[in-house]
């Protein structure tokens, strides 16, 4: 078992680059292939996905006794808030 310091360093280092780079990555590889205005939701699905997966797999890393479901819901979480953060700042930095 790994200890829940560990998990929270691999689930940063998993969730939060996958999160933060979910937008430009759906843009890149799916742009001219479906409507631009998909694209929003598919990257908020793929970052919950990964953070999900990520809490699921590590429960230990958002706290002792939780279990898998309620780490992949607080991995979900993590993963949404991270995209609309990095997503805003995206497109901040793009607007102005």
């Amino acid at each position: 078992m790994i200890s829940p310091g560990w998990q929270r360093a691999i689930g940063a280092a998993v969730v939060v680059p996958a999160a933060a780079l979910s937008l430009p990555l759906t843009a890149a590889f799916l742009d001219d292939r479906i409507d631009e205005n998909f694209l929003f939701p598919i990257s908020f699905v793929a970052a919950a996905g990964v953070g999900a997966a990520a809490g699921a797999a590590m429960p230990g890393m958002f706290g002792a006794g939780r279990g898998r479901v309620a780490g992949a819901a607080i991995g979900a979480g993590i993963g949404l808030g991270v995209t609309l953060a990095a997503d805003a700042a995206l497109l901040f930095g793009i607007s102005g």
